[in-house]
């Protein structure tokens, strides 16, 4: 299956793992991929784990994956209303430009304050974008 598409559509699995258990996973088949080989390759450093130490484990790792998920739903969101307030930005500064056309003969001090409210547009604009990047 494709893993890329499963990871964009799924935040949560149901795990069949045999004998009726079935574990509630919240995460993306890759998080799930990677929390298999962490337990692997710690199963294998201490050779006698106890079920409750799995158990607690488990609750750990979920724990940090919710933190980490929350995490990267929030950098989503942020993008968003910085590519939102970008396109205000760039709308605000075409009514500038516009006014400094239109307004040729209000004479050099209007001129001069339009300039430099269009300047500090396009620097907010290029902060945005490279926090954007």
């Amino acid at each position: 299956h494709d893993r890329f598409f499963t990871d964009k559509v799924t935040d949560h699995l149901f795990v069949f793992e045999g004998n009726g258990v079935v574990k509630d996973f919240t995460g993306t088949l890759t998080d799930y991929s990677e929390c298999l080989v962490e337990l692997e390759s710690s199963s294998t450093d201490t050779s006698s784990s106890s079920s409750t130490g799995h158990q607690s484990n488990y609750k750990e790792d979920k724990k940090q994956r919710m933190q980490k998920m929350n995490d990267l739903k929030k950098g989503k969101r942020e993008m968003q209303k910085i590519e939102k307030d970008i396109e205000k930005l760039k709308g605000q500064v075409s009514v500038l430009e516009k006014q400094i056309e239109d307004s040729a003969d209000e004479g050099w001090t209007f001129l001069a304050e339009l300039t430099d409210k269009m300047n500090g547009m396009n620097e907010e604009i290029d902060e945005k974008e490279m926090r954007w990047l």
